[in-house]
């Protein structure tokens, strides 16, 4: 299993639909290319829409997607503007590191998503 690491916590409300649709849109890419990618918020994102205040409860989010980041082979890091800001994508992808996760890098740019060389 792929675990696809992206924002998704955002003050603007547009941003954070977009983050989320992206998110799904690069789980279909890399499922079409055969890959087994599975993407925390895009999971997530329906319960938010249910009960927001869930949105404010990170320790529950951190105990649901730790198993997950833990159980995957592989992480992919989808590298939208600000991700680097973002504390949910870091404390992933520093998890990521610390469990010595093999980390691919995803661009997004123009509608297309690719890996990123280097």
């Amino acid at each position: 299993m792929i675990f696809l690491i992206s924002p998704y916590s955002h003050d603007d409300p547009t941003v954070r639909v977009e983050w989320i649709r992206l998110a799904r849109s690069c789980v279909c890419w890399g499922l079409l290319q055969g890959y087994p990618v599975f993407s925390p918020w895009s999971y997530g994102h329906q319960f938010l829409r249910a009960l927001p205040e869930l949105q404010s409860n990170a320790s529950l989010w951190h105990d649901l997607f730790a198993p997950m980041l833990k159980a995957s082979d592989t992480v992919w890091l989808l590298m939208l503007d600000g991700w680097d800001e973002n504390p949910g994508a870091m404390a992933q992808f520093v998890q990521a590191h610390l469990r010595k996760k093999t980390m691919t890098y995803i661009k997004y740019s123009d509608g297309d998503f690719s890996f990123e060389e280097g």
